[in-house]
Protein backbone atom coordinates (compact mmCIF):
# COMPACT_ATOMS: atom_id res chain seq x y z
CA UNK A 1 0.00 0.00 0.00
CA UNK A 2 2.89 2.32 0.85
CA UNK A 3 4.00 2.37 -2.74
CA UNK A 4 0.76 2.87 -3.97
CA UNK A 5 0.85 5.68 -2.16
CA UNK A 6 3.86 7.04 -3.58
CA UNK A 7 2.19 6.91 -6.85
CA UNK A 8 -0.84 8.29 -5.61
CA UNK A 9 1.35 11.27 -4.55
CA UNK A 10 3.63 11.66 -7.73
CA UNK A 11 -0.43 12.52 -9.18
CA UNK A 12 -0.24 9.28 -12.06
CA UNK A 13 -1.84 6.67 -10.14
CA UNK A 14 -5.44 6.16 -11.88
CA UNK A 15 -6.33 3.33 -9.96
CA UNK A 16 -5.22 -0.42 -8.66
CA UNK A 17 -6.80 -3.13 -7.39
CA UNK A 18 -6.90 -7.38 -7.36
CA UNK A 19 -9.07 -9.46 -9.93
CA UNK A 20 -11.48 -11.67 -8.47
CA UNK A 21 -10.23 -15.73 -7.82
CA UNK A 22 -7.01 -15.24 -9.52
CA UNK A 23 -5.07 -13.58 -6.89
CA UNK A 24 -3.52 -11.14 -9.74
CA UNK A 25 -3.99 -7.43 -9.66
CA UNK A 26 -3.94 -4.36 -11.94
CA UNK A 27 -2.34 -0.99 -11.16
CA UNK A 28 -3.26 1.79 -13.92
CA UNK A 29 -0.45 4.66 -14.49
CA UNK A 30 -1.53 8.20 -16.35
CA UNK A 31 2.27 8.92 -17.33
CA UNK A 32 3.20 11.70 -19.88
CA UNK A 33 5.22 9.26 -22.11
CA UNK A 34 6.01 5.81 -22.88
CA UNK A 35 9.24 7.04 -22.06
CA UNK A 36 8.48 7.26 -18.38
CA UNK A 37 7.19 3.41 -18.06
CA UNK A 38 11.09 2.19 -17.82
CA UNK A 39 11.26 4.17 -14.81
CA UNK A 40 8.03 3.29 -13.19
CA UNK A 41 9.13 -0.08 -13.72
CA UNK A 42 12.24 -0.17 -12.00
CA UNK A 43 10.47 1.45 -9.25
CA UNK A 44 8.21 -1.19 -8.92
CA UNK A 45 11.12 -3.37 -8.75
CA UNK A 46 12.81 -1.84 -6.13
CA UNK A 47 9.97 0.08 -4.14
CA UNK A 48 7.09 -2.21 -3.87
CA UNK A 49 7.17 -4.34 -1.18
CA UNK A 50 5.46 -7.36 -2.96
CA UNK A 51 7.20 -7.06 -6.10
CA UNK A 52 10.25 -7.36 -3.76
CA UNK A 53 9.39 -10.43 -2.11
CA UNK A 54 8.57 -12.31 -5.14
CA UNK A 55 4.68 -12.05 -4.56
CA UNK A 56 3.77 -10.30 -7.38
CA UNK A 57 5.42 -9.67 -10.97
CA UNK A 58 6.02 -6.61 -13.16
CA UNK A 59 4.18 -7.19 -16.31
CA UNK A 60 3.60 -4.19 -18.14
CA UNK A 61 1.18 -3.84 -21.32
CA UNK A 62 0.28 -0.69 -23.08
CA UNK A 63 -3.52 0.31 -23.48
CA UNK A 64 -4.95 2.90 -25.63
CA UNK A 65 -7.78 4.30 -24.08
CA UNK A 66 -10.75 4.42 -27.45
CA UNK A 67 -13.70 5.86 -25.07
CA UNK A 68 -14.03 7.93 -21.60
CA UNK A 69 -16.59 9.25 -19.64
CA UNK A 70 -14.05 11.08 -17.66
CA UNK A 71 -13.70 14.77 -17.62
CA UNK A 72 -10.42 16.33 -19.10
Amino acid sequence: MAFLRRLMERGVLVAAGPFPVTGEGMTVLRLDSPSDVPEYVRLAQEDDQSVVRGVLLVNVRPWHVMFTAAAS
